[in-house]
């Protein structure tokens, strides 16, 4: 669905695709992956200052991902 959005150039529909999927998964490596392309999704619209604070966020939820390892090692 997503792929086919992009193609079809509907931009605020994929957007909310990919925040759909978001609310639903649990693992901070997809989400991540989700909200890179978001932000992909977002820059490609011009958007670029909103597409920034994505790539923040998918920063931040692989850290604490990668902090979650290191205390339960």
């Amino acid at each position: 669905l997503e792929e086919a959005l992009r193609e079809a150039g509907q931009s605020e529909l994929l957007l909310h695709a990919l925040e759909q999927r978001l609310e639903r998964t649990t693992d901070p490596k997809l989400a991540a992956g989700i909200l890179c392309s978001r932000a992909d999704a977002l820059k490609n619209m011009d958007r670029l200052d909103e597409a920034l604070t994505v790539c923040d966020q998918a920063v931040e939820k692989l850290l604490r991902d990668l902090d979650r390892i290191e205390i339960i090692r």
